[in-house]
């Protein structure tokens, strides 16, 4: 899973649409957060639905920094859990 951190969030999306710009980037990165927190490894650090669903319901938080340089590792962590 190491090499999959370095992975560009840019690399991961339909490479035939435009590259997510202002709130959509923020969305697109809030969408990411979530989806890679529901497939930890660990069953018992997995969000739960209720902080999935909170999660979506949230403001996007300004992005670690320009799209197309954001990396997986940069999205890993219990964002969703810490409400």
């Amino acid at each position: 899973m190491s090499n999959d951190r370095q992975v560009l969030l840019k690399d991961t999306i339909d490479q035939r649409l435009a590259p997510p710009v202002g709130q959509s980037a923020k969305d697109v990165v809030s969408t990411m957060k979530i989806a890679l927190a529901c497939l930890n490894g660990n069953p018992q650090l997995r969000p739960t639905m209720q902080q999935v669903s909170q999660a979506l319901g949230r403001q996007s938080l300004p992005l670690p920094s320009t799209f197309r340089t954001i990396k997986l590792e940069e999205l890993l962590g219990d964002v969703v859990c810490n409400g």
